[in-house]
């Protein structure tokens, strides 16, 4: 995949970041492809660099202050639903796959009855 999309833009892919792969080593060669040098952000590399930067203590700080800040923003629009069963999961992927599901709404499902 990232070749092919290498190879579409060229010169003009500026910047290439695989983000979240767990698998990368899976993704195929990276050498030689036209445009930017792709890199791999690694979530926990990002935090070390930054603890490096800025220090542990200022680092868990910011990382909590801008937590409640996100959990403020999502209480103020998310509804969590919670399902129990093989019913209520199969409803809710159908729901997800015919367009009808709420974006607004998220999903706890569990397999097993409440």
């Amino acid at each position: 995949m990232i070749s092919s999309l290498h190879h579409h833009y060229a010169d003009n892919m500026r910047y290439s970041c695989r983000v979240g792969a767990t698998h990368y080593e899976d993704m195929g060669p990276v050498d030689g492809l036209p445009g930017a040098t792709p890199e791999f952000f690694f979530a926990p590399a990002q935090v070390q660099k930054r603890g490096a930067e800025i220090g542990a203590a200022e680092l868990m700080m910011q990382l909590g202050m801008s937590y409640v800040a996100f959990r403020k923003f999502c209480d103020s629009w998310l509804e969590v639903s919670r399902g129990y069963g093989p019913e209520s999961v199969s409803t809710t992927y159908q729901s997800v796959l015919d367009g009808s599901a709420r974006p607004s709404q998220g999903q706890i499902l569990s397999m097993w009855d409440a």
